[in-house]
């Protein structure tokens, strides 16, 4: 019998180790505040504090690039043009993460652009009407040629134009509205009928 009841004893040792122990008793004192688990954080809109893109041009350059857009693609009735799909904004943007030698065109020959201004009007590109801007943009009526061209001013008039092109016509606003009027039209014209003998 004294065997077993060892045997017994060291078998709920490992289980009566495993019992938590009494805490002593705690004196209750003044309950702490409730605690507010979300902080009040004051927040501000980040675009009145600070650019959220970076930018590519100074000022005088995005105004230039505004006018150029809005020359180049100009807004019709029922299609935005460049000035509406934001084309600049865009191209600010992208010509910022491209690589050092188109920074350079798009510097330059918007620069271009408005010393070219200033010295037949006195006002910068971004200032000027479409009308006084025909000169400055006479190498765009040039006929096309396979070679490219040796002027960098020109280099530049000929990229801008495709970039804003692509940027007017890939925007979020010339698409929704072309889209609607697309859907609109739809089924006009593009059933096929079955030939009569």
């Amino acid at each position: 019998m004294k065997r077993r009841t060892a045997i017994r004893s060291i078998l709920t040792l490992p289980a009566a180790m495993a019992l938590p122990v009494p805490l002593p008793a705690q004196v209750a004192g003044p309950a702490p505040p409730p605690s507010n688990e979300m902080p009040d954080t004051p927040t501000v809109a980040a675009d009145t504090h600070t650019d959220t893109v970076v930018k590519a041009f100074n000022a005088d350059q995005f105004a230039a690039l505004n006018k150029l857009s809005s020359i180049l693609v100009p807004s019709l009735p029922d299609t935005p043009g460049g000035l509406d799909a934001k084309a600049g904004e865009f191209l600010d943007f992208l010509i910022s993460q491209s690589p050092p030698d188109r920074v350079m065109l798009y510097n330059e020959g918007l620069d271009r652009l408005n010393q070219e201004a200033r010295k037949r009007t006195g006002k910068p590109f971004g200032e000027i009407t479409a009308e006084q801007a025909r000169p400055i943009l006479a190498p765009l009526h040039e006929p096309w040629t396979y070679e490219p061209s040796t002027d960098p001013f020109t280099c530049f008039l000929r990229a801008a134009k495709e970039d804003i092109l692509k940027a007017t016509r890939n925007s979020r606003q010339y698409i929704s509205v072309v889209s609607r009027r697309n859907r609109r039209a739809g089924g006009m014209g593009i059933y096929w009928f079955p030939i009569n003998d």
